[in-house]
Order: C-alpha cells, then sequence, then structure tokens
C-alpha cells in the first residue's frame, strides 16, 4: 500500500449559464486524495490519512474512497466540517483556488490520530500541499512523516496553496523539517516560484532539496514536461501533446503516476531509487507525464487507469524499455 496523506475536501466548479441560475459540480478534492485515487486506478493498493467529516460532503468522500477501492480506515469520521474549494479556471483551463471554512476537518486533524506504527501493508507515504504548513494539521502531518521515514519510502510535494499557508515568510521555515525526510521531493516550476517568492530556480530547489537529504527530486514543467534530479544525472522526458481542457488535479496525476512506475519495477525503497538506471528513471517519467497528459485532456481531476495509460503509450513514438 501507497498512503497518502493531508487534505480531503470538497472541489465545487460553478458552470457558466443563463438567468438566475447556474450549475454547480461537486467533486473529491485535495491533492492526497487523487493522488489515493490515481494509485488505485493503476493497480496499487492506496489508502488515504487525514481529516474526514462525519457530514454530507465527508460521506460523499467516503463513498467515493469505497467506489475506488481507497482504504480510509486510518481516518476516523470528525465533528468538524468539510473544507469547500471554489475552482475557477483562466481560458488556458489553469485553476485558482478559493477556500471556503477555516476550521474544517481537513485542519482539525490533530496529532493523537498518528498510528504508533504503521500498518505491515504499507510501503511508502506521500504527503503533499497546505496541511504540511498550516495549523494546527502541520504538527499530525509532520508526525506521520517523521514515523514514516524511519523505514518507509517518504514523497513530499509541495503544491503550494498561498491562500492556505498562512504567511508565506513563514512556508520556507515550516516545510524546511520534510526537507530532511523525504526521499522523493516533488514540485512544479510555478510552486518553486510561490513557495520560495523567486528566490530559487528550479535546478537551485532540486540542488537544495538533494543537499539536504533527498534521493530524487522530481520537477514538473507543464507542457514541457518533467526533470529527474538524483546526485549523479538528470533525466528529462516531453509532454505528449494534447488539447488540454483543464489543469486541475494534472499534479496529482503525475506524483501518483510516477509512484505507480516505482511499484511497478519494486522500487518502492530508498535504495532502489539510488538504483536506478537512466533509463528506468525516464520510463518512470514517461509513465507520469502521460498520466497527466490523459488527466488534462478532460474537464476535473479523472486520473486515467493503469490500461489507458499503457495504450497512450503504445500509441506514440516513444516506448518503455523492455
Amino acid at each position: 500500500m501507497i498512503l497518502t496523506c493531508g487534505e480531503a475536501l470538497i472541489d465545487v466548479f460553478v458552470e457558466p449559464g443563463k438567468g438566475l441560475r447556474r450549475e454547480a459540480v461537486f467533486a473529491m478534492g485535495g491533492s492526497p486524495c487523487n493522488v489515493a485515487v490515481a494509485l488505485a486506478r493503476q493497480g496499487v493498493t492506496a489508502g488515504f490519512f487525514g481529516g474526514l467529516s462525519s457530514d454530507p460532503f465527508g460521506a460523499m468522500l467516503r463513498s467515493i474512497f469505497d467506489a475506488e477501492g481507497v482504504s480510509y480506515s486510518l481516518s476516523p469520521p470528525l465533528a468538524f466540517k468539510t473544507t469547500l474549494s471554489i475552482v475557477s479556471r483562466n481560458a488556458d483551463g489553469h485553476p485558482s483556488y478559493d477556500f471556503r471554512g477555516t476550521q474544517g476537518a481537513d485542519i482539525m486533524f490533530d496529532v493523537s490520530h498518528v498510528p504508533a506504527a504503521l500498518p505491515p501493508m504499507v510501503k511508502a507515504v506521500a504527503l503533499s500541499s497546505y496541511p504540511l504548513v498550516a495549523d494546527p494539521v502541520r504538527h499530525t502531518m509532520l508526525a506521520m512523516a517523521e514515523l514514516a521515514a524511519r523505514d518507509h519510502l517518504v514523497s513530499i510535494d509541495v503544491n503550494y496553496r498561498a491562500a492556505l499557508v498562512g504567511d508565506p515568510a513563514q512556508w520556507a521555515a515550516r516545510f524546511a523539517p520534510y526537507e530532511m525526510l523525504a526521499t522523493i521531493m516533488k514540485a512544479s516550476e510555478e510552486d518553486i516560484a510561490l513557495a520560495y517568492r523567486g528566490t530559487l530556480s528550479p535546478q537551485a530547489a532540486a540542488a537544495h532539496w538533494l543537499a539536504r537529504g533527498a534521493a530524487l527530486v522530481l520537477i514538473t514543467r507543464g507542457e514541457q514536461g518533467a526533470t529527474a534530479y538524483t546526485a549523479q544525472n538528470v533525466v528529462e522526458v516531453a509532454a505528449p501533446r494534447v488539447a488540454v481542457v483543464d489543469t486541475v488535479g494534472a499534479g496529482d496525476c503525475f506524483h501518483a503516476g510516477f509512484l505507480a512506475a516505482l511499484a511497478r519495477q519494486n522500487a518502492l525503497t530508498r535504495s532502489a531509487i539510488q538504483s536506478l538506471s537512466v533509463q528506468a528513471l525516464r520510463d518512470c517519467l514517461l509513465w507520469a507525464v502521460t498520466a497527466a497528459s490523459l488527466n488534462v485532456a478532460r474537464q476535473g481531476t479523472d486520473p486515467p487507469s493503469g490500461a489507458a495509460i499503457e495504450a497512450a503509450l503504445s500509441r506514440s513514438a516513444t516506448r518503455l524499455s523492455p
């Protein structure tokens, strides 16, 4: 199992309309939720750790997890409400988020829920987004990261959300402990520019995270593809050319795709990642960018299956190694 950790919320997409009525679409939201569903659809056993409300939206989230085969046994129902995220998109499909709720279950998930030990089936832990730095849930996520880092692969996605990180000047200090715990660090170029307020280039951020102890750094570059950095190598792949509908969930599908590709290679350990060949690393990147490209070709987050990713790769001029 890959256990994803962070927020569970509802994305609200308000659609164009006429007159006094506008239709709204309610969908599962939250980076770790998207990653968990994407992993499950690729045949990887997935679990979720985070605040799930006992309200009707929390019931909706649990029903989606049930339908997708994602375990949430470590996330008991909480009395706090589910946070709503109002999602708007520009002409290029790029999303912005307006969060409604300051004491939702996602934020108020306290450290008492961190288990004394991870279940034996957990092989890796993925953490992401604002719960890493927002009070009070950041203490819960850091405790989980510290527990996992003892003997598990830890993958961390910056997934910067300005509206919920508090004082931007505090972000780097609050995020710094995770840098010492991560096996994999993942971020978009935009994440890096926003989180470090323009003081670090993507290459400098990769060097910083490798120096802090990461075995692998993944930088996504939108339609330009993605780059992987290790102590020995830099590997780049281009993104497949697709008609972009919107980019909601693209980074999550990339993150899940890369972890699923590692699982396919039985490489969910620090030592295995350090032993990956350039070709194996390239194959993982290709799988991940293909997963993301299939998601952005349709509206909202709708992660592709492993079979869909394989079919897309087989149609392209690029092939995975045998």
